[in-house]
């Protein structure tokens, strides 16, 4: 189990939602929990930039968000492994690695699309589908597939699309 997943066992982010760490963007509130305090300000920038870029391009997508999630959050995890980010269902929060979220070599078009992955889990959630091993390889293929939807209204995005694109072709149905 990764890190972002276990950290959810901890009473620390019930705690995090009432510090005043928050920002709200139309009712979601964006925050960030870092040791280093410019790398949570920059993760917290970046991820209002991506809500707006979401609000712009996708208003629909945009409004769904508002509707099924309460919050985003860039946490620094202890080691700095490839976990984007994941959707928890009883605080209706998405937890993003702030690492990524600070980046700038990494687009604010890719995050966007994280944000908009994990919204597709808030929104299957919501409707009833609950990650059980049996349907996880076709919650993914779903929330890989609006990550395209949404990509492909964007300009400059093919190669990150070709990317979402392979690695929802190499799911494997079980």
């Amino acid at each position: 189990m990764g890190y972002l997943r276990r950290c959810m066992r901890y009473p620390l982010l019930k705690v995090a939602q009432r510090m005043d760490i928050w920002s709200s963007v139309d009712g979601v509130r964006v925050g960030a929990l870092s040791p280093d305090r410019a790398m949570g300000v920059r993760a917290k920038v970046r991820l209002m930039d991506a809500l707006k870029l979401i609000r712009t391009n996708s208003p629909q997508r945009y409004l769904r968000i508002c509707r099924d999630m309460r919050s985003i959050l860039a946490i620094a995890p202890r080691s700095n492994r490839d976990i984007y980010a994941t959707y928890t269902p009883g605080l209706r929060m998405c937890i993003v690695n702030a690492y990524m979220a600070a980046n700038d070599s990494i687009a604010i078009e890719e995050l966007a699309a994280v944000i908009v992955h994990e919204a597709a889990h808030a929104r299957l959630w919501k409707r009833g589908v609950r990650h059980t091993r049996r349907v996880l390889t076709r919650i993914e293929y779903v929330c890989l597939k609006e990550e395209i939807v949404f990509l492909k209204r964007l300009s400059c995005t093919e190669d990150l699309v070709h990317a979402i694109e392979r690695k929802r072709a190499s799911l494997v149905f079980g």
